[in-house]
């Protein structure tokens, strides 16, 4: 029924999804987009919908309040 489609992400290549529920003839559904990266939309989220400046960004993704990288942590 094609509900497994193959979505392409950069970091890790093309690999099977589920995709969406229900099929109808008359109007073509897909998975449009690959899934987000950490952080991917921090800039947009940040800036654009919440307003903050350019330093506010630099001092919050220095202090490690935000960031586009995993903490791995060492026990």
């Amino acid at each position: 029924r094609g509900f497994f489609e193959p979505v392409t992400q950069e970091d890790c290549g093309t690999h099977l999804h589920p995709g969406i529920m229900w099929k109808a003839s008359d109007h073509p559904n897909g998975i449009r987009t690959p899934p987000c990266q950490l952080g991917e939309h921090n800039p947009y989220i940040y800036s654009d919908l919440l307003g903050y400046g350019e330093d506010d960004y630099a001092r919050m993704e220095t202090e490690g309040h935000i960031g586009t990288s995993y903490v791995i942590d060492d026990p």
